[in-house]
């Protein structure tokens, strides 16, 4: 595994968090998004859809900008797809329910956004050391191809506890 392959996904992880948490804010009634229970229990929903879409999309081959990105990433090591597809989606969603709310700014989209890039330039390390964790295997078996069938493989569900 190469230093580059998971400096690359860490980015793209935190990219996608960013844009996750920019859309919860102006499509989530405050009351619900600084709720972190009801955070913990609309989260993963959500995150199930898109990376569902995002796989759907790899076997389509319809999505431009996802096809790019995944051979982009293929290209710094011997991780399949799949490998590269969950490794995202689990670390996406498991910093994405570690912001805190506690520390967040809600006033506005820009005092909110500051905020959440605050915590995840903090996360960075703790990000890239989880990946390193994922990835420390030798990739083998059926990886995604044209011939799978468009079913939906995330279905993450969370409970809260406080």
């Amino acid at each position: 595994m190469t230093e580059k392959l998971i400096d690359e996904l860490s980015s793209f992880i935190v990219d996608g968090i960013y844009g996750f948490q920019r859309s919860l804010y102006q499509t989530v009634p405050l009351e619900i998004l600084s709720n972190t229970s009801m955070i913990f229990s609309t989260t993963p929903t959500i995150h199930n859809k898109y990376f569902n879409y995002v796989y759907q999309a790899l076997i389509k081959q319809n999505d431009d900008t996802i096809i790019e990105k995944f051979q982009s990433l293929r290209s710094y090591g011997d991780h399949g797809t799949m490998c590269l597809l969950n490794s995202i989606a689990t670390t996406s969603l498991m910093f994405n329910l570690k912001l805190d709310t506690e520390i967040t700014n809600f006033e506005t989209i820009d005092t909110y956004t500051e905020s959440i890039v605050k915590q995840l330039n903090d996360m960075i390390p703790n990000i890239k050391q989880e990946l390193c964790k994922i990835l420390d295997h030798e990739c083998s078996g059926k990886d995604i191809s044209p011939d799978d069938d468009l079913v939906d493989i995330f279905n993450f569900e969370v409970n809260y506890t406080n």
